[in-house]
């Protein structure tokens, strides 16, 4: 469960603050008793903010197969074809 700080105590223990959301969890700032900021370490916040990837990256982006992948085919149609 991240710490919860009112502002006043965030402003006056600023470092703690700080030395928490690195080592720790992340510090939760409030205004007025209401939630307004969340404060984190720079790996979270880069981890959180990290481009995200396209599903074709990721397909393309698994492990290659050596020779391809070789898969049988059924050449038969897939319902019978009527011509009139």
């Amino acid at each position: 469960m991240s710490s919860i700080w009112a502002l006043q105590d965030a402003k006056s223990k600023f470092s703690a603050v700080v030395d928490r959301a690195c080592e720790i969890e992340p510090q939760i700032v409030t205004r007025r008793g209401k939630p307004v900021v969340v404060m984190i370490s720079y790996s979270e916040y880069r981890a959180l903010s990290a481009p995200s990837r396209s599903p074709i990256d990721v397909l393309l982006g698994g492990p290659k197969i050596e020779g391809g992948l070789q898969t049988p085919r059924d050449k038969s149609p897939a319902r019978k074809v009527v011509f009139a």
